[in-house]
């Protein structure tokens, strides 16, 4: 296992990724009653910008770094969605341009409250180590060395009964696609009222199609959500997209306001860009 998130932290994917990760532990929250969260493939949790890797690929300038100055100047019903993310930023760089970037354990821990537990999984060696000596100390999260994969069948259901789940594999595998299928299908027979966040990244379209395909056809309460922030090209990273298994309801209405804002923010050539939600059943 080869892939360090590090390099690419803070991206456009990464941005549409982890706001409807805040959108939809924002929606579960509005009851009192405990949450369970699981990240299977968690990564170091916290990313800075200024490091080697990050500065390498410089993926974040096109990401975070054009969207922040937007925030401010953001019209009210997308400031209001943006907020659980924009927060989460800031309590980790204060008021000025970031250089550290929550990823999605960063942005779990941040949101949970008190009633609520989480794990987070990371098979990385080095990444797994950073990862659990930053919480070390947290008392309602435990960090986990082991195969996301295997986590969703031994740890699922979760006493709470209620609970989110986030699948953001490395997509190293030629046949990811396939692995992921099959482990949601797995998860969901093992915890059919859960919150399932399918990460995807659209590069090869023939791919992204049958696994679209595949979702279509294996779950009956699915929201699919794209964007893109250039042309398609074939082999070329421009989109990404999530699948969500058993949607929160307000989901698809919030995205339908925040996400052509985003677009017009990250797409890197005006009218480049776009973005598709469909509800799949």
């Amino acid at each position: 296992m080869n892939y360090r998130h590090a390099f690419h932290a803070g991206n456009f994917a990464d941005i549409v990724k982890h706001l409807i990760l805040a959108r939809a532990l924002t929606y579960l929250q509005r009851k009192d009653k405990p949450l369970f969260v699981l990240d299977t493939h968690a990564g170091l949790g916290v990313y800075d910008l200024q490091s080697e890797a990050a500065r390498k690929t410089a993926e974040a300038v096109d990401g975070i770094g054009r969207l922040w100055p937007h925030l401010d100047g953001a019209p009210e019903a997308a400031a209001a969605l943006l907020g659980p993310f924009a927060d989460a930023v800031r309590s980790l760089n204060g008021t000025g341009n970031p250089r550290f970037y929550p990823g999605s354990p960063a942005l779990i821990a941040h949101l949970m409250r008190p009633q609520d537990r989480a794990v987070f999984c990371e098979l990385h060696d080095a990444d797994h180590s950073a990862l659990a000596a930053r919480f070390a100390r947290a008392g309602r999260i435990r960090v986990n060395h082991v195969d996301g994969w295997q986590a969703l069948k031994t740890l699922l259901p979760p006493p709470e009964r209620r609970g989110l789940v986030i699948i953001d594999p490395p997509f190293e595998a030629r046949n990811e696609f396939d692995i992921m299928l099959n482990g949601l299908d797995a998860a969901v027979q093992r915890f059919a009222t859960g919150t399932f966040l399918a990460w995807y990244p659209i590069k090869h379209e023939a791919a992204v199609d049958a696994f679209r395909g595949g979702v279509g056809q294996r779950f009956s309460d699915t929201l699919l959500i794209e964007m893109t922030v250039a042309a398609p090209a074939d082999a070329a990273f421009h989109g990404s997209g999530m699948a969500i298994i058993n949607p929160p309801y307000t989901l698809a209405s919030e995205l339908e306001t925040l996400l052509p804002w985003l677009v017009q923010r990250l797409e890197r050539q005006p009218g480049a860009g776009a973005c598709r939600i469909e509800a799949l059943s």
